[in-house]
């Protein structure tokens, strides 16, 4: 079930979609989040591409299986279909990625990464502070702010990444970023970030039969050491999607003087982002329809 009152999809229906929709010429994107729909047309929309269908699959595991019950049978399908996964931690946790022109991995840990934007936040805070766009670029000093947050996420990035490798049953990226920072100053706080890792450190302790005598210190090393190496600069595009964004909404109202509603706010940013980064994604779509 997708939720106790609307019963989800099943793979066949949700493959039926793209037979369906094939006889108006509409091409089926399949995304993994269900809250992602609207982002991604408005980011369609503003690649100029057209005759396209979005459908979300709740969860990347299930996008994979549909992708792989695609391609049992890809002649069935009139039209082509794409398959677009979150980068998460892939390459660092999970060495095997999909390699097929149907299938489709961000360059960034998900699409939220590509919502922060300079451009959308100075137009959002000049339509509150009626200063001009130059005048609001910067006051957001936008590659400033990216700078220090990217530096002051590092450690709890790598700590992200360490409790995947190991499978250590904890909560991570899936926290809201308000459980790490301080509201007031909108850092990382200290006090949060010791606590979380000493909870992270007592469950690897209680389950350490489990991780075959993997240390968790030496593998957090070899974790930093692979980030690092991998991203020297701008590792903010592996900080996940949903926690980058919520800093980047904090910042913009701390400026503007007040939190605006959360889904306008990234409605509006989804709308006016500057797309030049995601052009892969037209470029495939491109492919896909020669």
């Amino acid at each position: 079930m997708a939720n106790d009152s609307i019963p989800a999809y099943s793979m066949n229906a949700e493959l039926n979609l793209s037979l369906l929709y094939g006889i108006y010429d509409e091409m089926i994107i399949y995304i993994e989040d269900k809250k992602g729909v609207s982002i991604y047309e408005s980011i369609l929309d503003k690649l100029e591409i057209e005759n396209i269908r979005v459908f979300p699959t709740e969860g990347k595991l299930r996008l994979i299986n549909l992708f792989k019950e695609f391609k049992k049978d890809i002649s069935a399908f009139e039209n082509p279909c794409l398959f677009i996964a979150d980068k998460d931690f892939e390459g660092f946790v999970e060495t095997t990625m999909i390699n097929d022109d149907n299938f489709l991995y961000l360059e960034r840990y998900s699409i939220e990464n590509y919502l922060v934007c300079e451009r959308a936040g100075a137009l959002f805070i000049n339509g509150r502070l009626q200063k001009g766009k130059l005048e609001c670029l910067k006051t957001l000093s936008f590659p400033t702010w990216l700078n220090n947050f990217d530096k002051d996420f590092e450690k709890l990035l790598y700590l992200f990444v360490t409790i995947q490798k190991l499978k250590i049953p904890v909560k991570n990226t899936k926290y809201k970023l308000r459980r790490f920072i301080d509201e007031e100053t909108l850092k990382l706080d200290k006090t949060k970030l010791l606590s979380y890792f000493q909870e992270v450190y007592k469950i690897y302790k209680e389950s350490v039969s489990t991780f075959s005598g993997q240390s968790l210190k030496s593998i957090y090393r070899e974790t930093k050491i692979q980030v690092q190496t991998g991203y020297p600069e701008d590792r903010w595009v592996l900080i996940p999607g949903k926690q980058l964004f919520e800093a980047f909404y904090l910042h913009i109202s701390s400026i503007v003087g007040q939190q605006p509603h959360y889904e306008d706010f990234i409605n509006f940013v989804a709308t006016n982002i500057n797309t030049d980064q995601l052009f892969f994604i037209k470029e495939r779509i491109n492919f896909l329809r020669t």
